[in-house]
């Protein structure tokens, strides 16, 4: 429903499952009630409402305080639907080890698995979101603008006329043997006839490929810089990263508050 049509909404899908907690937490210390069987009432309880059919209640203790699933959190480097990273991945792998230049390169295809396929497997880069949610995008953005933060994806580049041509020689396809969203292969067939061909296994930003701390920091200067004076957001880095050493944060709400006039347009 949101991935398709470049609904601005989809930014609000993390954001308000943490709202939904911290606001429980806050009406819990107020005293305020609430149903004492939230997850087995028949009406409107989580089992019926968004569980198995039948319900499956001790998947909600199952190695409760062991398994601590921020393990297998991924971070994103790319300003990207996280199933588009693999195939960065191998651009970026093939353009650091050849020095090709997008007119060298006649056609580019990427196999995925057909889940990948149908969801970024499309051309659509009208809006922010839709072009986000474009595998071809984001590969033809490695390749035109060697770059793939939130700067690659404004309105003007959008229209790149060089970009825009990059894209149509993008072609995803569907290979049952890529059994994972998080793989890809990623093929480049050159103007001298030849073919150059890299796979990515793990991208960047799992757990098992981390980011370092310098790319990290690389990301959030580029972010909080579009709302925040660049000495802003030195000060909110170093306080951020020294949160272990102090008693309070309330030194870091006013850095939050952006300072910047006039910040770059990303448009939507």
């Amino acid at each position: 429903a949101f991935i398709h049509v470049g609904a601005m909404t989809k930014r609000l899908h993390a954001g308000r499952a943490a709202e939904g907690g911290l606001l429980a937490a806050q009406l819990a210390a107020a005293d305020v009630s609430g149903p004492r069987r939230v997850f087995d009432d028949v009406w409107g309880g989580f089992f019926k409402t968004f569980g198995h059919r039948p319900p499956v209640p001790e998947a909600l203790l199952q190695d409760l305080g062991r398994d601590w699933r921020i393990r297998i959190a991924a971070i994103k480097p790319y300003a990207s639907c996280r199933d588009t990273h693999a195939a960065v991945d191998a651009v970026r792998r093939i353009l650091a080890r050849r020095a090709l230049q997008p007119e060298d390169i006649t056609a580019v295809r990427v196999r995925a698995n057909a889940f990948l396929h149908g969801m970024v497997g499309g051309h659509d880069c009208a809006t922010l979101p839709a072009a986000q949610m474009s595998l071809s995008y984001a590969v033809a953005a490695a390749l035109v603008f060697r770059a793939n933060g939130l700067l690659a994806y404004s309105e003007e580049r959008r229209r790149d006329p060089q970009l825009l041509t990059m894209i149509g020689r993008v072609h995803v396809v569907i290979d049952p043997t890529v059994v994972s969203s998080a793989q890809s292969s990623v093929t480049f067939q050159l103007s001298d006839g030849s073919c150059i061909e890299e796979p990515t296994a793990i991208p960047l930003g799992a757990p098992q490929n981390p980011v370092d701390d310098q790319a990290l920091l690389m990301k959030f200067e580029e972010l909080a810089g579009l709302v925040a004076r660049t000495e802003d957001c030195a000060e909110l880095a170093a306080t951020v990263l020294d949160l272990n050493g102090r008693q309070e944060v309330r030194s870091l709400l006013p850095l939050l508050r952006g300072s910047r006039n006039g910040a770059a347009s990303i448009q939507g």
